[in-house]
């Protein structure tokens, strides 16, 4: 055999072998993002999740035990999908894990979905859980458990949809693509209820209660109707359909979808239904009060412990109960440059009230957590 065969035999060999060596790696598929970084794919018929998923519904607790992921970098698929060329923007599934009302966030996720998945589903495949009644309820999130006591508050895992307090399991409720869940884990006490948040914006107005209403009105007060016109366009770019009208006290009673109000609380504060969202702020959830001379800020007992006063406004929501498809938003403040201040925030830096139940804003664009710590 001459030395080129030889070479060439040699040449073949070495490339079977490189070939065998890859095909038994079992390298696992990753898609880049558009940083070029490399994010592990979970697939839902993966071992750990399918193993979570197939534990008998009557067991007392049920723990999705597989190895924690990174946070913010976890993408999970229905079973049987294939991962496109190409995704397109509002397709993916936003999971917003956080504790003390938004202060600490624990997680952040995107995930990208193809059919309706539960909220159990999704928190299965991305988080450690444990689960209790028949694994509709979550008992523990990431180590954190329902019950806990931390000054003298009881400590639980409440979770939104798209903005609004859910009324159901989370083993009943379906999201889709566009959709945004957040968990937050704090205190609180009997008769105080946040039913409704500010911080899944552009939420509820897009997409709301299992897409059910995106016939959005927004009600305003004469001199801020420049930027009441503002945000209905924003809106209506995002895909809402949008009214403005004037402040209107027997349709905010009777809404029948998401509302907004916007205007000087001098303006507002003979509207009944405001009135009232006023004088219960130390118990819907609202965690403000305005006074004669100043606005209250509240902790999450209803306890007073800032007191602001001229050019100060809240952003703040509320729902009837939990599930309400109709939430009440209210954009005010002591004077009108605080009214413009809210709104610029919304409609120029939506971003400072992403992950907040709900915000007092301060002159200068200042931005503080309701309810205070």
């Amino acid at each position: 055999m001459t030395a080129k065969n030889r070479i060439s035999i040699l040449f073949v060999l070495m490339v079977l072998g490189g070939i065998l060596l890859l095909s038994g790696c079992g390298a696992k598929p990753e898609v880049m993002n558009s940083q070029g970084q490399n994010h592990q794919v979970q697939h839902a018929d993966s071992p750990a999740v399918k193993a979570a998923a197939e534990k008998p519904a009557d067991e007392g607790a049920q723990t999705n035990s597989g190895p924690k992921k990174p946070l913010a970098e976890t993408i999970s698929h229905p079973k049987g999908f294939q991962l496109p060329e190409t995704i397109e923007i509002g397709t993916d599934i936003q999971l917003l894990v956080s504790k003390d009302f938004g202060v600490s966030c624990l997680g952040n996720y995107s995930i990208i979905s193809v059919e309706k998945m539960s909220v159990m589903e999704i928190l299965k495949s991305n988080l450690k859980v444990v689960t209790a009644y028949g694994g509709g309820f979550v008992s523990s999130l990431e180590g954190l458990k329902n019950g806990a006591a931390t000054g003298g508050l009881r400590q639980d895992w409440f979770f939104y949809v798209n903005g609004i307090a859910s009324n159901r399991g989370a083993d009943q409720v379906s999201v889709t693509g566009g959709d945004r869940i957040w968990w937050d884990y704090h205190g609180w006490q009997t008769g105080i209820a946040q039913t409704a948040v500010i911080g899944s914006y552009p939420e509820p107005f897009i997409n709301g209660v299992n897409r059910g209403n995106n016939r959005v009105t927004i009600m305003v007060a004469p001199e801020s109707k420049d930027w009441a016109d503002k945000l209905a366009g924003q809106l209506k770019n995002k895909g809402s359909q949008v009214i403005v009208t004037g402040i209107d006290d027997n349709k905010l009673a009777n809404r029948n979808g998401p509302v907004i109000v916007i205007g000087k609380w001098s303006e507002l504060a003979d509207c009944s239904v405001l009135k009232v969202l006023n004088d219960g702020g130390a118990r819907n959830g609202c965690s403000m009060q305005f006074a004669e001379e100043s606005l209250k800020l509240l902790d999450n007992t209803g306890q007073v412990k800032n007191e602001a006063g001229d050019g100060w406004g809240v952003i703040v929501a509320n729902g009837r109960g939990l599930g309400d498809t109709a939430p009440l938003w209210l954009l005010t403040g002591n004077d009108e440059a605080a009214v413009e201040q809210t709104v610029k925030i919304i409609v120029n830096e939506p971003d400072k009230i992403a992950g907040r139940f709900g915000v007092a804003v301060g002159p200068e664009g200042q931005i503080l957590n309701l309810p205070r710590p």
